[in-house]
C-alpha cells in the first residue's frame, strides 16, 4: 500500500511540486492510536520541523476531513493533497506539472531534504557541493 512506501522515509513525508517556480507543498502522514488510520498535516511556514498544521485523515484508504481539521476543503493545500493522495493510490492522475516525491532524504547523509530542486537531485545543498567536489578530485587524481 501506499502508506508503506510514505513511512518508507520514517517521518511520512509527501512534497508535492506544482508545476510553477516555489509551487509546492509539503505533507507529513503519521501513524495515529488506531490501527489503518493516519494523521495528515501541511507545513505552514519556512520551519521544517515545527510548522505543521492537521488537516485531516486518511481512514480506510481515503483521505477525509474531520472535526479537528484545521482546513476546509476548498484551500489548495487540501486540494491538492486529496488529488496527490488519489494519484499515490492508483485511483486518479495528476493535472500537468504535478508531481510527487514521498522519498525525501539526502543520499549522501540521509537528512530530510526540503526543496523540490533538491529532491530532484537527491542532495541538499551542503552536500550537492561535498559530493561535487569529491567526484572532481576523484576525477583529475585518477
Amino acid at each position: 500500500m501506499i502508506l508503506n512506501r510514505v513511512h518508507s522515509d520514517r517521518n511520512g513525508i509527501v512534497m508535492v511540486t506544482i508545476g510553477h517556480p516555489g509551487g509546492y507543498y509539503v505533507y507529513k502522514v503519521k501513524d495515529c492510536a488506531y490501527p489503518g488510520v493516519y494523521y495528515v498535516l501541511v507545513r505552514i511556514g519556512a520551519d521544517t520541523y515545527k510548522n505543521y498544521i492537521y488537516i485531516g485523515a486518511i481512514v480506510g484508504g481515503f483521505f477525509k476531513l474531520t472535526r479537528m481539521s484545521k482546513l476546509r476543503s476548498s484551500r489548495p493545500e487540501v486540494k491538492v493533497f486529496a488529488r496527490a493522495f488519489g494519484y499515490l493510490c492508483g485511483k486518479s492522475s495528476l493535472p500537468e506539472g504535478f508531481n510527487v516525491h514521498y522519498r525525501t532524504r539526502c543520499k549522501y547523509c540521509g537528512k530530510r531534504l526540503t526543496t523540490p530542486k533538491s529532491i530532484k537531485l537527491g542532495y541538499g545543498p551542503i552536500c550537492r557541493k561535498r559530493y561535487i567536489h569529491s567526484n572532481e578530485r576523484r576525477i583529475t587524481n585518477g
